[in-house]
């Protein structure tokens, strides 16, 4: 089967008003003051309380998590890789978050007013009414959007060329998307790299602290890759189970409770990190 079944491309596109600027006056008078140069630095002001933004700002870091977090590197431009298995959970939960945008916006624009009533008390002298939009000019500052689309194949080029530069442009194709999923799969490589090498690393060092997720974290990414291999690629599915049934058999609790617990499951760690540090073609995804 060809990726284009088994995989669609996402884009998640997020845009916010930026609460800032630059006080040319202020700048100016820091620079005389101070005997600075003009390009030493610039002050930059917050317009409204980070009180009134906070919630947007939560909603998007929220949203730009999960969205790398279920997809893979895939072009250039803002397209990533989504599983075709992982579909149904993205968009429900892309379109909830949303919904938390919408509402995080709404509340912010119906605040807005007083967030100005008291910025023009928090700025003093500094502030100036002409660096404020108006209230439809920030509800068009704002936007939360998911683009889902095919990925492209050969097959789907058309043009009135001769059959030899059809096949050339073919070609080219076929080998971008080859190394973009080559690319892809690296990434799912690179995580579980990271993951176990971290869990090892901290369950090495006696004097070292850890938290629930180091645990949870491996549990979680075990239970997702197996949706994300979209090539199928056994040595990857192979080395998951492994991971599982090595590194997952017991809780963050008992590896701190338990010196024994601890060094068998950091030994276990270390040596699948071995493991894939001997797989050199994987390893430059991870170097």
């Amino acid at each position: 089967m060809s990726l284009s079944t088994k995989a669609m491309k996402a884009s998640l596109y997020v845009s916010s008003w930026f609460p800032f600027k630059k006080d040319v006056a202020v700048t100016k008078k820091a620079h005389i003051d101070f005997q600075a140069m003009a390009d030493s630095g610039q002050y930059n002001k917050r317009l409204v309380s980070k009180i009134g933004t906070n919630p947007i700002k939560k909603v998007v870091n929220m949203a730009r998590t999960y969205h790398y977090k279920m997809t893979m590197p895939w072009d250039d431009g803002g397209y990533r890789l989504l599983p075709s298995k992982l579909y149904l959970d993205y968009t429900q939960k892309m379109r909830q978050l949303k919904t938390d945008f919408n509402v995080a916006v709404a509340q912010f624009i119906h605040d807005y007013p007083t967030l100005k009533l008291t910025a023009q008390n928090t700025l003093g002298t500094m502030f100036n009414q002409s660096e404020y939009p108006t209230i439809n000019e920030l509800r068009c500052k704002f936007n939360f959007d998911v683009d889902i689309i095919p990925v492209e194949t050969a097959g789907d080029f058309r043009a009135e060329l001769s059959r030899q530069e059809v096949d050339k442009i073919k070609a080219a194709i076929e080998k971008k998307t080859e190394e973009r999923q080559a690319n892809a799969m690296n990434d799912l490589w690179n995580r579980l790299y990271t993951c176990v090498n971290k869990m090892a690393e901290k369950l090495n060092d006696e004097d070292a602290m850890f938290k629930d997720s180091l645990v949870g974290n491996v549990i979680n990414l075990c239970d997702m890759l197996p949706d994300m291999n979209v090539t199928e690629d056994g040595d990857l599915a192979a080395l998951t189970e492994e991971v599982r049934d090595k590194l997952c058999i017991v809780s963050a609790a008992e590896l701190r409770s338990n010196k024994d617990v601890r060094k068998d499951i950091g030994s276990a760690a270390k040596s699948l990190v071995d493991t894939m540090d001997s797989m050199s073609g994987y390893m430059k995804a991870v170097s």
